[in-house]
């Protein structure tokens, strides 16, 4: 899949973390992550939320352009850091058979093989978790547009290869640092984590300990709250990239 990164930006702050957990430092709100919401609609199409007064997005009986909708959000959320679609929910099944979480940071999305991807620390437990059992969901959600994105698949760990070998290349050197630590995150240390506290290695050995982690989506599920009546819909493909299903839920 294509690799994407966010355009260097230097309020980025979340690119002073790790790409692991600790990346989830909140992002300011997108003014433009809510425009399918507000947005003023022209023509024949026009509808409007009586309760509320308001202009109903295009996509909001239109079971198509949800699905477009949802998938160019998650584009949007690779290239802008302060969309809401920046960051995920990542939830793993533990090595005690226990549902694991944490947020991480969206770094590619590909609408067109219905791929997303995030990195890791081969260190990690995450990490260990999707060797043993690569099944996976993601959740996003932005308030203010008021959409909720759940995708279900199945995760690649790529620690070598060309998919490896591009996203390391396109990382930032301050992300790159937090790979360089010689401890795996969430190791037991006995000071808080300063780079006076721990030991660096060199960019060679922080590459080793670099994985990118490709998503196969084979399930979207969509959520749009709305006054009038919120609309929720699930999308299905067969592993063989076929669109298996697509339909309206109850919300």
């Amino acid at each position: 899949m294509p690799i994407t990164e966010p355009t260097p930006d230097p309020s980025d702050t979340l690119q002073d973390l790790r790409t692991d957990e600790h990346e989830a430092t909140p992002a300011a709100r997108d003014d433009g992550a809510d425009d399918a919401a507000g947005a003023t609609t022209t023509g024949s199409h026009a509808s409007i939320d009586k309760r509320r007064g308001l202009p109903l997005p295009p996509f909001y009986d239109d079971l198509d352009g949800s699905l477009r909708h949802a998938w160019s959000l998650l584009q949007k959320g690779v290239h802008v850091v302060q969309s809401r679609f920046h960051t995920m929910a990542v939830a793993t099944v533990g090595l005690d058979g226990a549902p694991q979480v944490r947020t991480v940071v969206l770094r590619g999305s590909d609408t067109a093989s219905r791929q997303v991807r995030f990195h890791t620390d081969q260190r990690s437990a995450k990490f260990n978790e999707l060797q043993r059992n690569p099944l996976i969901s993601l959740h996003f959600y932005d308030p203010g547009a008021k959409i909720q994105l759940r995708l279900t698949g199945e995760a690649t760990c790529h620690t070598e290869g060309p998919v490896w070998a591009q996203a390391w290349d396109a990382t930032r050197p301050n992300s790159r640092a937090c790979y360089r630590q010689t401890v795996g995150p969430g190791a037991a240390i006995d000071e808080p984590f300063t780079p006076e506290t721990i030991a660096r290695t060199d960019d060679a050995c922080a590459a080793g300990q670099f994985c990118a982690v490709v998503v196969q989506v084979t399930s979207l599920e969509w959520l749009y709250l709305a006054a009038r009546g919120h609309r929720r819909a699930r999308f299905t493909w067969s592993s063989e990239g076929d669109q298996r299903d697509a339909r309206w839920l109850a919300p």
